[in-house]
C-alpha cells in the first residue's frame, strides 16, 4: 500500500512539473499530507510508520516534480532543434 502512494506520487509530481511552477508544490504537499495520514490512518498503520510515509511521498513528490521539469525542458528544446531557419525578408 505504502509503495503505490509512494508511486502516485512520483507520477503526481512529474505532471505538476511538466505543466506548473515550482510554487504549486506547496498546495501540492499540503494536500500529499492529508491525504496519506488518512489514508494510512484508515488502514491502521502505526504514527511512526505514518510519519515515515509521509516523508516518503514527500520527497517522491519533489522528485517527481524535478523529473517533469527535465521531461519538459529536453521536450520544449527537441522541439527547438527541428525549426527550420528562415532568412528575414527585409534583408
Amino acid at each position: 500500500m505504502c509503495a503505490a502512494i509512494v508511486i502516485s506520487a512520483f507520477i503526481a509530481g512529474i505532471i505538476l512539473g511538466s505543466r506548473f511552477r515550482v510554487f504549486v508544490l506547496a498546495p501540492a504537499i499540503l494536500l500529499a499530507t492529508i491525504s496519506t495520514v488518512a489514508i494510512t490512518f484508515a488502514n491502521g498503520v502505526s504514527g511512526g510508520a505514518i510519519v515515515l510515509v509521509v516523508l516518503a511521498v514527500m520527497v517522491s513528490l519533489q522528485c517527481g516534480y524535478v523529473a517533469g521539469v527535465a521531461i519538459a525542458y529536453f521536450a520544449e528544446r527537441s522541439k527547438l532543434s527541428r525549426r527550420t531557419w528562415r532568412p528575414s525578408p527585409f534583408y
